[in-house]
Parts: C-alpha cells; sequence; structure tokens
C-alpha cells in the first residue's frame, strides 16, 4: 500500500488593505482615473520618443576619457566617504542598539549617522579655525582609515534575527529595478558636468568654498542662507578640499541613490519585495529627484535621513524592551541630522518624534524613550542654533530677525516669495487661495510647470490610490499592520506640511520617500482587481520613463551632455548663458584667479554668485545690503568710502553690469539715488582702475563685466566710462 504524500502547508495569504468602495466600483474608478492621467499627457504632445534613449545610449558610449577619468575618481573618492561612514556609524549603531539584521536598512542608517557626526565634526573644526584644505584633506583620510579598519572588522552580528528568503520579483518588479539602474547610471554620469545651478554658485557650494579660502567658517551677514542649517554643505567643503565640486555633486546624486535604496530595502522588508521596487521606482524617478540629482542641494540629503528614520522607527514594534533606549537614541540623532540640513525638514524631524511615541504607547512602553529621542534629537540639532546666536545673535536667523538680534535682511519679503511660501490667510479665507491649495497636487503634475520643479506623471497617477483604501488608523489590531499605518500617517502630514508652507514641489522631497512607500503600499497592497493592478504597474513604468525622457530632454538646455562627450570644454561650458545659467560671470573670476595676488579680496557688485573665485570675496544675495552699499551711505566723500573698503580688506570690484540692470527692482542691489550720486561718481573715477572688461550689449551671449583694483591714492581717469550711470541711463530711457 502507497503512503500518501503529505499535504504541502497553504502560504499564508498576504495582507491586504481593504477598499472603501466595492471592488467592481474602486476598479472602475481607477481604471477612469488613469485613463484620465494619460490622456492628459498625450494631449499635451508627451510621449515616448525612440529618438531620446537612442541619444541616452549614444551619450554613455561616446563619453569623453577626461570626463570618465574624473568621474571615475570622483566616484571612488565619494564611496570611500560612504564606506568610512558605515564603518563609524555601525560602531556607534552597535553601541546603541547591538546587532541587527544585515540587510541595506541597516547599511543606510549605519552611512547616515557617520555622515551626519563628520557634519558636526566639521562644523567644530570650521567654528575653531580649522577649515584649510589641508586641514580637511588630513580629515577626509583619518576618517575613511578608520570607518573602512571598522567595515572590514565589525564583529558578527550572530544575534540578529534572520531574514526570511526573498520572493521572486516577477517581470514588473524586475523592469522597475532594470529603469532605476538606469535612471541611477544618468544621475551619476550627469553630475559630472560643472556646476550652473543658482543656489549652489550662491551658498550650497558658494559659502563652504568662502571658509576654506577664510581657513574658517565665519560669519557673513551679506548672505542670508548662512543661517540655515549647513550640515550638508561642510560635506561640501570637505569634498571641495579632497577634489573639487564634481565631487560635492556626486555626493549628492548618491543621497538620492542610497534613500531609494533604503527606501526599496525598507519597505521590502514590511510588505514584499515588488513593493519596495515601486516605492524606489516612485521616489527616484519623479523628476524633481532626477533634477537634484545632478546639483549640489540639500534636498536629496533631507530624504536620505528621512527615510534612515524611518528604517530605524519600523523595527521597533519587535525591538525588545532592553533596547528601546537605544533606539530611540538612535532614531535622535537620524531625526537631528534630517533637520541639520535645512528649517522645512524639522517638522519631519517632529513628526518622527510623535511617530516613536504613538509605536511606544501601542507597545505598552512609556515616555521614556521617547523623551530620550527628542531630547538626543534636539542635541544633535543644537550646533546650528549656537552657531547663528554666536554669529548673529538670533538662533533662527534669518527666521524672527525682527524680534531676535539687529542683524536682518534687506528684502525679506523677496526671501519667502522666492521660496513659494504660501499666503495661509488667503489660502482659508478666499476661494481662489483655496483652489491654489487643494489644486496643488494636481496643477504641478497636469498644469504647466517649470520642468525642474516637476512631480511627474506617475505620482498624480497612482498616489489618489491610498485615499481609497481603509487604513482602520484608530485600530488595536495589526489588520493593516501598524507600521504601515505610520508611514501612510507620516506621508499624509509631510504632505499637508509642504502644501501649506510652499507652492514649490522641490519642498516635499523630504517627505516624498514617505509618499512614494504609502502609494506603492497602496497599489501592491490594497484589494485591487488584478487587472488594475497590471494597470498601475504598465502606468507606472511608462510614467516613469517619460519623465526620465522629458529630463533628459531638458539636459540639452543645460548643455551638459555636449560637456560629458568632450564636445565643449570646461570653461566654454562655463561661459555660456543657458536654460539655468544666466549672465555668466565666470570669465571675470578666471581672470581674476589667473591675475591677481593670492591675498586679493574682490567684493562683488551686482552678481550674488561667488563659487568660481579663487580669491576671498564678499558676494551679497539679492536679499541683503551689500557692504559697498551700506559703507558709501556711511561715507562723507569718496575718500572715507575708499578707507571703509580697506578696512573690510577689500583690493578689487568685480561688476556685473547686466546683472544691475536685471536686478533694478530691488533696492538691495541697486539704490538708485546712491548709485547716481556725485560722490559714487567721483569714488569711481578716482580709485577704482580698470584692469579687465569684457562688455557685448547684443546677440545670445549679453554681458558688461568689469574688474577693478582700488588704488593706493587718489588718480582721475580722463574718459572714463561709469557703468553705475550708464545702467542708470538705460532705466531712465526704458521708463523702469
Amino acid at each position: 500500500m502507497r503512503k500518501a504524500k503529505p499535504k504541502t502547508p497553504a502560504a499564508k495569504p498576504e495582507r491586504t488593505l481593504a477598499l472603501l468602495l466595492p471592488v467592481p466600483v474602486a476598479g472602475m474608478a481607477g481604471g477612469l482615473w488613469l485613463a484620465f492621467v494619460a490622456v492628459s499627457y498625450t494631449t499635451k504632445g508627451m510621449s515616448l520618443s525612440g529618438r531620446d534613449w537612442a541619444d541616452m545610449a549614444g551619450l554613455f558610449r561616446g563619453l569623453s576619457g577626461p570626463v570618465a577619468g574624473g568621474l571615475l575618481k570622483d566616484l571612488l573618492l565619494a564611496c570611500g566617504l560612504w564606506a568610512g561612514a558605515a564603518g563609524i556609524g555601525g560602531r556607534l549603531r552597535r553601541a546603541l542598539t547591538g546587532p541587527a539584521c544585515r540587510d541595506f536598512s541597516a547599511l543606510a542608517v549605519d552611512a547616515g549617522l557617520g555622515l551626519g557626526a563628520l557634519s558636526l565634526l566639521l562644523l567644530g573644526l570650521g567654528c575653531a579655525g580649522f577649515f584649510s584644505a589641508a586641514a580637511l584633506r588630513a580629515v577626509y583620510g583619518l576618517f575613511v582609515s578608520a570607518g573602512v579598519a571598522f567595515l572590514a572588522l565589525r564583529p558578527r552580528e550572530a544575534g540578529a534575527a534572520a531574514e526570511k528568503a526573498p520572493e521572486p520579483l516577477g517581470p514588473w518588479a524586475g523592469a522597475g529595478l532594470a529603469v532605476l539602474l538606469v535612471c541611477a547610471a544618468l544621475n551619476l554620469l550627469a553630475s559630472a558636468a560643472p556646476e550652473v545651478f543658482y543656489d549652489s554658485l550662491v551658498y550650497h557650494l558658494a559659502l563652504p568654498k568662502l571658509y576654506l579660502l577664510r581657513g574658517a567658517v565665519v560669519p557673513t551677514p551679506e548672505n542670508v542662507y548662512s543661517g540655515l542649517p549647513q550640515g550638508v554643505q561642510m560635506l561640501f567643503g570637505l569634498a571641495l578640499a579632497v577634489s573639487g565640486d564634481r565631487l560635492a555633486s556626486m555626493l549628492h546624486a548618491l543621497f538620492g541613490l542610497a534613500a531609494a535604496a533604503a527606501l526599496y530595502a525598507c519597505v521590502g522588508r514590511l510588505a514584499g519585495r515588488r513593493t519596495g521596487v515601486l516605492a524606489a521606482l516612485l521616489f527616484y524617478l519623479c523628476p524633481v529627484v532626477v533634477y537634484a540629482s545632478w546639483a549640489c542641494g540639500v534636498d536629496l540629503a533631507s530624504a536620505f535621513y528621512v527615510v534612515a528614520a524611518v528604517c530605524v522607527l519600523c523595527r521597533v514594534p519587535d525591538a525588545p524592551a532592553e533596547r528601546a533606549s537605544g533606539m530611540a537614541a538612535l532614531a535622535g540623532l537620524l531625526a537631528a541630522w534630517a533637520a541639520g540640513t535645512k528649517f522645512n525638514t524639522i517638522p519631519a524631524a517632529g513628526a518622527l518624534v510623535l511617530t516613536h511615541l504613538w509605536l511606544e504607547r501601542r507597545a505598552g512602553r512609556g515616555l521614556g524613550a521617547t523623551a530620550l529621542m527628542a531630547g538626543v534629537a534636539a542635541c544633535g540639532t543644537m550646533p546650528w542654533f549656537l552657531k547663528n546666536l554666536a554669529f548673529y545673535g538670533n538662533p533662527l536667523y534669518p527666521f524672527l530677525h525682527g524680534r531676535v538680534g539687529t542683524l536682518r535682511p534687506a528684502d525679506w519679503q523677496g526671501f519667502i516669495e522666492a521660496a513659494g511660501s504660501r499666503d495661509l490667510h488667503a489660502a482659508f479665507t478666499t476661494w481662489r487661495g483655496f483652489w491654489e491649495l487643494i489644486s496643488l497636487p494636481l496643477r504641478c503634475s497636469l498644469g504647466t510647470w517649470p520642468l525642474g520643479d516637476w512631480s511627474g506623471p506617475v505620482l498624480v497617477a497612482l498616489t489618489p490610490a491610498a485615499f481609497a483604501l481603509r487604513w482602520r488608523w484608530l485600530s488595536a489590531d495589526e489588520d493593516p499592520p501598524a507600521v504601515w499605518r505610520v508611514v501612510a500617517a507620516m506621508a499624509l502630514v509631510g504632505a499637508l506640511a509642504w502644501a501649506l508652507a510652499s507652492s514649490l514641489v522641490r519642498y516635499i522631497v523630504p517627505s516624498l520617500p514617505l509618499v512614494a512607500a504609502t502609494t506603492a503600499l497602496a497599489v501592491e497592497r490594497g484589494a485591487w482587481p488584478r487587472w488594475l493592478n497590471r494597470a498601475a504597474w504598465a502606468g507606472a513604468l511608462t510614467g516613469s520613463l517619460l519623465a526620465l525622457q522629458c529630463v533628459y530632454r531638458q539636459g540639452w538646455g543645460i548643455g551638459q551632455w555636449e560637456y560629458l562627450r568632450g564636445k565643449v570644454s570646461r570653461e566654454a561650458y562655463l561661459h555660456t548663458q543657458r536654460v539655468t545659467y544666466g549672465l555668466p560671470y565666470y570669465e571675470a573670476a578666471a581672470w581674476i584667479n589667473a591675475n591677481t595676488p593670492a591675498g586679493s579680496k574682490v567684493l562683488v557688485l551686482g552678481e550674488s554668485r561667488g563659487y568660481y573665485l579663487e580669491r576671498d570675496f564678499i558676494a551679497a544675495t539679492v536679499y541683503d545690503y551689500n557692504p559697498f552699499w551700506t559703507e558709501a551711505a556711511l561715507s562723507k566723500d569718496e575718500d572715507d568710502l575708499r578707507a571703509r573698503l580697506a578696512a573690510k580688506g577689500v583690493t578689487h570690484i568685480l561688476l556685473s553690469a547686466r546683472q544691475l540692470h536685471f536686478r533694478s527692482a530691488a533696492h538691495a542691489v541697486l539704490p538708485r539715488e546712491l548709485a547716481g550720486s556725485d560722490m559714487l561718481d567721483r569714488f569711481m573715477r578716482n580709485w577704482a582702475e580698470r584692469l579687465w572688461e569684457d562688455r557685448v550689449d547684443g546677440g545670445s551671449q549679453p554681458r558688461w563685466l568689469i574688474v577693478y583694483a582700488l588704488r593706493a591714492a587718489p588718480q582721475e581717469q580722463l574718459g572714463f566710462l561709469n557703468p553705475l550711470r550708464v545702467v542708470l541711463d538705460v532705466l531712465a530711457r526704458q521708463g523702469v
């Protein structure tokens, strides 16, 4: 008699999120919405083009030798920094929480801890006067050596619970992973182009460059952005000292890539690898993230630290009680590093603390661990406030400038308008303001929107799925799991905070991984008809490819693909006006670098970008008082003005007459009465010796750049043309 084969146990059914509507109705509504988004983009004339993808393939094949060599060098330097951070951060993490499961989310937490600690170390060294290139190169060498040694010699974390075998990805997720890899390769390649992003040239790179030139982190009251937390800028300073702006740009690109990889690992552990891939795809292929990966910004670092903190919080429910304090301290540090990237990430840090409180209370524990997390986060953020207090007398400068301290920007209204600050009074008291608020997620995708600040087609197509599900927020059971609800709640808070604060899409980037994770959970774990799930995946893949194609086309306008192919030199690239790089100043900076003594100090008029100068400089933003005008207003005559500038160490002036004309509406840039005064005219004639000039009045590349040296003694120049008077005369004729 043959023995019956033992029955294979039935697979445990996957947890799903119930629909608010009956399945047929929800399926029809979801299908109609996807069709509406597809038709909306089709009517805009946007579709996939084989020509663009063939050109992209040719870019990888045709990469110039020098660019490829420099790219490889900086990639190795960047990877060394990340490895060192992971080694040192891992040592700290094990001291706080003991062993952990070896997946990428744990590695991301380790790297985040190390990089944030390095930022504060660099701030301390800078404030102590040890921010020279030689000192920072030594820091890099020691940090990487120690970290790599810790990483190589780390003990086997045998106490970590074994992870279950991963399920197969399947064709849809496999295709998504392939798209992610193509985008990552393009982003790393694009980071090799010279920096032309305005914000980078004004402060993201310009401030750490200035600190390197002066050998210390010093007050720069003429730059309002110097009051913002500079956790990422400190790392950029290290990159500039070790290699240059290409390494800094690559470092920022790696923050975005690491955030996507950590998101995949975290969501994959919570809800399966398919869901993890979809979450990473929705985040990393969002155009605003792709665009940010090509420049030296800070938004991707904010997103990375938030994801790393969420990776820690998602393990809190399963952590034994004896590790509660260590987990809280770990999450607090990562929340502090996130807040240390920019002020508008502070609400996200607060949301992380509240999330920890909810998880602790749900586990039946008290408030002690959450209080510890909040205290650690506050202490980790405090150095930026103390720096501002010491430099500007206001820990939150430039905020609260009218109430704390004496320093204030010249154009605060212009500053907040440039950040897309929302008028909350109008938003809640007028129909137009309320409509602009609630329609923002639709308008920034389906409306006419700047490509560099565009959210793309995928999120607007799929995120509404999250609002069609039963999340059971107040349920005490694990259906759906508490960590799913935590991620969705933080995404909702982050999206609301963004919509209430700003109309610029890029300000949602710190919370964008949470929005992507919530959307992926809704698509993959919602009880949708199978055909609609497949349609959602098809839309995600097609929309992601379309978004990448559109952003790639913008690269032609910027000109970076020609540079990467070796068709344009670095000098020619920086000398040419582009879509995102108006009225270039590089040629004047290059002349100053090559023809002035090393100890020179340049005062910049009209222009706010100072990064490419290799001499100490003073460059005021368009929202600040330029010391030239403030000293001129205080001077008795032209000789007194010369003495005042000499007291500040100024030896040369870089004047951009075109920028003075372009920014003429800003009183701080061009105070017309003062600029047209006889005293200023005599100063320019007697004390300013013209050394170099480049003037083109017509065509597609207009410019008027002048470099002056301040004379040791006055000497009247016959036939002198005062550019300040010329600009004022042109404005008068134009009726401006």
